[in-house]
């Protein structure tokens, strides 16, 4: 081979190279673009964007962080647990609780006939036997 011959081929070979590593850069930029959205989601579900979703995923869990460490504090579950005691108490015993309720309703009825409804209306009744009392004697 002669020397331009030479030349030749290397400059074939330097521009095949130039071309390999120019189609390289320009996959390594479209793969580049693709990771970029890829991230610019990740973010947008993590932080939100403000504009189609409000709250990311860091807002999301910092808010039931919040809500629970509530819950724990002010001990809803055991006072929920108490009520639901309190609740089978009162199904099991409730015949009994009625007929309280019911005497009650009954004589609430009964001084209510008589004009008894408070201790002013008592005590105005008793004044009235009393007095009744002093002029017979």
């Amino acid at each position: 081979m002669e020397k331009e011959d030479i030349k030749v081929f290397i400059r074939q070979e330097i521009a095949e190279c130039f071309s390999d590593i120019k189609r390289d850069i320009a996959e390594m930029k479209a793969t580049n673009l693709l990771q970029s959205a890829t991230l610019t989601r990740i973010e947008n579900g993590l932080f939100g964007d403000g504009q189609f979703i409000k709250e990311g995923m860091t807002t999301k869990t910092d808010i039931c962080y919040e809500y629970v460490k509530k819950n724990k504090d002010s001990k809803i579950i055991e006072r929920a647990e108490q009520a639901l005691d309190d609740f089978k108490f009162w199904k099991t015993n409730q015949p009994i609780f009625q007929e309280i309720l019911d005497r009650y309703k009954a004589m609430k009825w009964l001084f209510a006939l008589m004009g008894i409804s408070s201790i002013v209306g008592l005590l105005n009744i008793v004044a009235i036997i009393i007095d009744l009392l002093s002029k017979v004697n």
